[in-house]
């Protein structure tokens, strides 16, 4: 093979082990934001759903019309948030960032295995308690016990969200450490080029000598 062919052959595998760990990180950044996306999205909907149980009871025990219009709006807004979002975490797709629908969005992945199961889990839940609540507030009666489960909710999308949290510190874990082998074996990669190239110079002047 000729000199200049095993210089650039050299030069091509140098540039391409090099930047690889670069790469790597960058891919390793963009799997932790998403994850964070993930689990921040995840915390929230428990939280969504602590504030419809607080805001309808607080709903059953006023009798002030002004007070009851104000909580009937935030439930109705509260549940079409954690249904968007839901929906979204089930399956993928766009979810709102912000407590506001309209506002902000982000494309997140569909959840699987476990953590879809739990989230699956949740939704149905959440469906059963929010149209008992619908239902409450168009009739103005109380609900069934039965239907309103918030508290098992709840802890189910806790659940949820530890699982998140563990594949999360999983994930980056092992990434991490392909992270590491990576390097090292592009800095193997990366000298045996430098001494390819070397040979393919110096070697000429020896035989001049």
């Amino acid at each position: 093979m000729r000199i200049r062919w095993k210089i650039l052959i050299a030069m091509m595998a140098f540039v391409i082990f090099a930047a690889y760990p670069f790469a790597m990180a960058h891919y390793l950044r963009a799997l932790k934001n998403s994850d964070t996306q993930l689990i921040n999205l995840a915390g929230r909907q428990r939280l969504l759903s602590q504030i419809v149980s607080k805001d309808f009871l607080r709903w059953q025990n006023t009798a002030k019309r002004t007070e009851q219009q104000i909580l009937k709006e935030s439930l109705e807004t509260n549940m079409r948030l954690f249904e968007r979002t839901q929906e979204a975490l089930l399956y993928g797709g766009n979810a709102p960032l912000t407590y506001d629908i309209n506002g902000e969005h982000a494309l997140i992945s569909a959840t699987f295995g476990d953590i879809f199961t739990r989230f699956n889990d949740a939704d149905i839940l959440a469906k059963t308690f929010f149209a008992a609540v619908r239902r409450s507030l168009e009739t103005e009666t109380k609900p069934s016990a039965a239907d309103v489960e918030d508290e098992r909710l709840l802890a189910v999308l806790s659940a949820g969200v530890g699982l998140l949290q563990e594949e999360y510190e999983d994930s980056f874990a092992h990434f991490f450490y392909i992270q590491a082998i990576s390097l090292f074996l592009s800095l193997v990669v990366v000298l045996l080029c430098l001494r390819t190239v070397s040979k393919a110079l110096f070697a000429p002047l020896k035989k001049v000598r």
